[in-house]
């Protein structure tokens, strides 16, 4: 049984300083406005509004620049057995429903009280697992070359399909509702 434990959140809009270190827990930041750039373990990568960042427990983190950034960063523990299969730049990071469950993990965060840790605990694996059925890569064939395409890809690529050689209301609707 994964077991997720939220060691501490920020929620800010600054300039952050210049870093460069090893993670000393998972980190998931994701930006609001502005862009960060990122090195994790020698990839480089800019996050821009709508993005995340993903570095995993022991991996060389290293803030190149930033400009002013509004931002949540989770930075949690997961067991031991557990390894997240999340990219360390998954784009698109912002849908609706990760919205919903940030807010209410930023909610029980800063209200404290009775349960805080479980509800956050809760929340926060709601949040992994929709980024991770978000971004599941899938392994395409073609003509002996193989694709990684991530599911918010593959929906953008079905629904242009559909476009093109369909008209709209042939459209699955539970397509269609998840990509509005």
């Amino acid at each position: 049984m994964n077991s997720y434990y939220l060691a501490y959140l920020i929620h800010v809009r600054r300039q952050p300083a210049p870093l460069d270190t090893t993670a000393m827990s998972h980190d998931i930041t994701f930006v609001h406005e502005g862009e960060f750039e990122y090195e994790i373990d020698g990839e480089r990568f800019t996050v821009r509004a709508g993005e995340a960042l993903y570095c995993p427990k022991g991996a060389k983190k290293i803030r190149l620049k930033s400009e002013s950034v509004y931002y949540t960063s989770l930075n949690f523990a997961v067991s031991p057995e557990t390894r997240l299969p999340l990219p360390y730049h998954p784009a698109m990071a912002d849908g609706a429903e990760l919205r919903f469950y940030l807010k209410r993990l930023l909610d029980a965060y800063e209200a404290g009280g009775e349960l805080r840790d479980e509800k956050c605990a809760s929340l926060l694996s709601l949040i992994v697992c929709q980024l991770i059925e978000l971004f599941a890569i899938f392994q395409i064939s073609f003509k002996g070359i193989f694709l990684c395409i991530t599911n918010s890809t593959l929906i953008y690529i079905i629904v242009y399909i559909g476009e093109q050689f369909h008209p709209r209301r042939c459209m699955p609707q539970q397509l269609l509702h998840s990509v509005k």
